[in-house]
């Protein structure tokens, strides 16, 4: 018996026929893997997919095995296929699919470029490493954008005429086919593909002799963006641009100027940026002096409003209602709503009859808080605010604490039981309503806020 593989390098040479499983184009053998609706879900639940087909816009069936492409049916919204790593041997089935983008079928057993005619929406094909000798049956594919054709069986240039079929195309991958024909390959390149933008023609039997081959291409390609393994730079355009024409004088001419120019825009672009850092200081500088001009000029009025109680000319003293004002526009916006709904409900409530508390020579409560809040009041009103409203705290805020402290010493004096008799039994007879009313109920007192640093009421 003749070994098996001997028989498959060399079947021709044999009338015995090679096994039913080797034949991809006949009848497949019965294990092979099949495309069936349950292998298609699993794929899917794999893949984080969907278990509807319709759902899914990604299809991944790579490295399965499968040598046909069918029941495809069902999942008419997938925009990308891949069934790279296949053994499959034919285009085929793929009209269920009219909003196919991207089609990878590289690493199959495809030799040729057919039933592509449906997919109008496909803009990525690639077909690497498959046994195709000619591209053909590209027209209808009025939007594809790449194709890849690389480590394929193509021997000569007018292979790729099919190529020129299809004008949108701005990604052309034929590297690593057996391609002899250098200047032809390069004529066909910058004559029938003059969009171009990512050319790969490395690892041809062409490539090893062509001699420059880089700069006619990109000389010739005025969009060509990217060539084999590198990109084309603008200094490398400038200096084929003018080898063409001048050769490789013209060539180092170019790039020499190129080198000035970006030189000079580049000093140009610093210059401005420094010109405006220095702008930038010279006003802050201005700012921060103005603001330490203003802030001395403010503190020598006042001191001099202090100390002589006259104002310097320029300068007006700021009524108590002037420094209200400016307090409550310092407040915050939520702080000032409360305060407004506070002083409304105060003058709404009514006033009952006065019945001020005596006992024995203390005087009430009541006449005490009234006379702490007024000597408040008129501590506030006799501190003036010089410039722009803003406060001199330093006599007003002890002015102000001392005010506190008298009115809730004395208050505590009168409640005490050892000062005011009186005022000790009404708090043991007085029930829990009576003790949580308010002190101060039907006396007309205006709630003002304290400095911004308490933001608490008086």
């Amino acid at each position: 018996d003749v070994p098996f593989w001997l028989k498959r390098r060399m079947g021709r040479a044999f009338a015995e026929p090679l096994p039913a499983f080797l034949h991809i184009d006949g009848a497949m053998d019965q294990g092979a893997p099949r495309m069936s609706p349950e292998v298609l879900e699993e794929c899917c639940l794999k893949n984080n997919g969907y278990t509807t087909p319709e759902l899914n816009d990604v299809l991944i069936l790579h490295y399965k095995g499968f040598r046909q492409i069918e029941g495809l049916g069902q999942y008419s919204r997938v925009k990308s296929l891949f069934l790279e790593c296949n053994g499959i041997a034919r285009i085929e089935n793929l009209d269920v699919m009219p909003g196919l983008v991207s089609l990878y079928l590289q690493s199959n057993c495809i030799s040729k470029l057919e039933n592509l005619e449906g997919l109008q929406s496909l803009q990525y094909l690639n077909l690497a490493n498959n046994k195709i000798t000619c591209v053909e049956n590209l027209s209808q594919l009025v939007r594809l954008e790449t194709i890849k054709l690389a480590a394929n069986k193509i021997v000569d240039v007018a292979a790729l005429e099919g190529l020129a079929e299809v004008p949108s195309l701005k990604d052309v991958d034929v590297s690593y086919n057996y391609i002899e024909d250098g200047d032809g390959l390069l004529d066909f390149s910058s004559k029938r593909l003059p969009g171009i933008e990512c050319l790969y023609l490395h690892h041809n039997p062409c490539c090893r002799g062509l001699k420059d081959q880089r700069r006619r291409l990109v000389s010739s390609l005025k969009y060509l963006r990217w060539l084999d393994e590198r990109p084309v730079a603008p200094i490398e355009r400038a200096g084929c641009e003018a080898w063409a024409t001048g050769g490789k004088e013209a060539d180092m001419e170019a790039r020499r100027l190129f080198h000035l120019k970006e030189k000079e825009e580049k000093e140009k672009s610093f210059y401005t940026w420094r010109r405006m850092q220095e702008a930038a200081a010279k006003r802050a500088t201005a700012q921060r002096a103005a603001l330490q001009e203003r802030d001395l000029a403010r503190s020598q009025a006042a001191a001099d409003f202090e100390g002589t109680g006259q104002l310097t000319e320029g300068w007006h003293v700021a009524s108590a209602s002037a420094v209200a004002i400016t307090s409550s526009r310092s407040e915050p916006t939520r702080q000032a709503e409360l305060r407004a709904k506070v002083q409304a409900f105060l003058k709404s409530r009514p006033a009952p009859e006065e019945e001020p508390v005596q006992a024995s020579g203390c005087p009430s409560a009541v006449s005490d808080v009234q006379k702490a809040n007024a000597d408040h009041t008129a501590c506030i009103g006799s501190t003036s605010t010089v410039a722009s409203g803003v406060e001199a705290r330093g006599d007003n805020s002890s002015c102000r604490e001392s005010a506190e402290d008298a009115s809730e010493k004395q208050a505590e004096e009168h409640h005490s039981p050892s000062s005011c008799p009186v005022a000790s039994a009404e708090e043991a007879t007085e029930t829990p309503e009576e003790a949580a009313a308010d002190p101060i109920a039907g006396v007309d007192v205006e709630f003002l806020w304290t400095n911004f640093r308490d933001q608490r009421l008086c």
